[in-house]
């Protein structure tokens, strides 16, 4: 940032800061987020048109996927997700749902207990809760003449609890299906969108003379930054630099870039050496890599 600021005295303004967010108010406007939202704003461009495509599809997704999500969450009911077990017994075809069936004649309707309406919805949920099948019905089941009939109210408490858990996974297996489609698809566009992001910096960038970075941020950004290709890279404090952080800062010759031809390392041999986390890494480890001897 010294180095930046120096270069803003002596009046260049082109120039790009890469990484975390600088303590100097002068520098905070050449920050790259900082300006590729202004080239976002005051250059509308395909990539801008684009983007805006994109992060509107990507929240159509993520809606689409909450959504989706709470229905599978949702427990499995007469009616609900999707139609319920109602609309699970017409896509299973059979007859399943004259365990529910309720026929009521010249207009009467059937009451239970606080004259609560007895319909399909009511059955389903006594037949759910573990109680007996009422009588009535019990006799228009014994008149069914089909052998493949499954009489569902003679299972047990528990043999209902887990026929519900297999129906429930039939019912929403075109609902998972769906939803792993919607999260390839966020996937995609959440890669396109970086992909027009990195498209926009390397605009701004290509306007630049002078690029500022610390050694993480010019890892980080190494596809970005080889796009310009700079022809010289300068290392301040590159005594407590590791080498491949160095590296990750150079270019080589490739389709898209070209190669570093000067590297200035500036620091002082009395420096302290780069600082490595990993034991094994070091040069008293014996190991050989001797990520932690200075380049000076």
């Amino acid at each position: 940032d010294q180095f930046l600021e120096y270069m803003l005295r002596l009046g260049e303004e082109k120039l790009v800061r890469i990484g975390g967010r600088t303590r100097s108010e002068n520098l905070k406007k050449y920050e790259l987020k900082s300006l590729s939202r202004k080239e976002k704003t005051f250059n509308v461009t395909d990539a801008d048109c684009r983007m805006r495509s994109v992060v509107a599809q990507l929240h159509a997704c993520k809606e689409e996927m909450t959504e989706l999500l709470k229905t599978l969450q949702m427990p499995l009911t007469w009616n609900e997700p999707n139609g319920g077990v109602n609309e699970l017994f017409s896509t299973i075809g059979g007859n399943l749902h004259l365990n529910f069936e309720v026929r009521n004649s010249d207009g009467f309707v059937t009451l239970a207990k606080k004259n609560k309406t007895v319909d399909e919805e009511y059955l389903f949920n006594a037949w759910k809760e573990g109680k007996d099948c009422p009588s009535w019905l019990q006799d228009s089941i014994f008149w069914i003449d089909d052998p493949d009939f499954q009489n569902l109210w003679v299972l047990r408490h528990e043999e209902r609890l887990d026929q519900l858990h297999r129906w429930k996974d039939f019912h929403l297996e075109t609902l998972m299906a769906t939803l792993e489609n919607v999260n390839r698809r966020y996937d995609e566009l959440s890669a396109e969108k970086a992909n027009i992001s990195q498209e926009i910096d390397s605009l701004v960038l290509s306007e630049a003379r002078i690029i500022g970075a610390t050694t993480t941020g010019a890892a980080k950004y190494k596809e970005l930054i080889s796009i310009k290709s700079a022809s010289v890279v300068m290392c301040e404090e590159a005594g407590e630099v590791t080498e491949q952080n160095v590296i990750s800062a150079l270019t080589e010759r490739m389709e898209n870039s070209k190669e570093t031809k000067h590297l200035i390392l500036i620091g002082d041999h009395l420096q302290l050496r780069p600082k490595v986390e990993s034991y094994s890494l070091t040069k008293v480890s014996g190991n050989g890599f001797d990520l932690d001897v200075s380049l000076f």
